[in-house]
């Protein structure tokens, strides 16, 4: 699945994770697995403690090198992971230097 991101230009990890199959993401940025909630996000095999979907938004599609996840996670894993578990791997870097993801969204109030 990652692969086809590979080449990918202006997608997030966010893009890639509401493709994966049996997983899928509201409106409001919550991700699900088989219907279940409580999906824990992985970074490298690191949890993050930001919102998962902020922090999938930061992350470009063309950066990421391997998807797992696993929708029944055993005992080994924190039992708040019960909707799933997605680890995301990403690119090391190799060259010293700073890589910026920008999303900006605004909106007017209704009158």
């Amino acid at each position: 699945m990652a692969s086809q991101y590979k080449n990918a230009t202006g997608g997030t990890a966010l893009d890639i994770v509401k493709n994966l199959p049996s997983a899928s993401v509201d409106a409001s940025g919550n991700i699900s697995m088989r219907g279940n909630t409580g999906v824990i996000v992985l970074i490298n095999g690191k949890p993050s403690f930001l919102d998962p979907a902020t922090i999938l938004n930061q992350i470009a599609a063309n950066d990421v090198t391997e998807i797992e996840y696993i929708t029944s996670p055993t005992a080994q894993f924190d039992p708040d992971g019960k909707g799933g578990i997605i680890n995301l791997k990403t690119k090391k870097s190799t060259a010293a230097g700073f890589s910026w993801l920008v999303n900006l969204q605004a909106g007017l109030p209704k009158s």
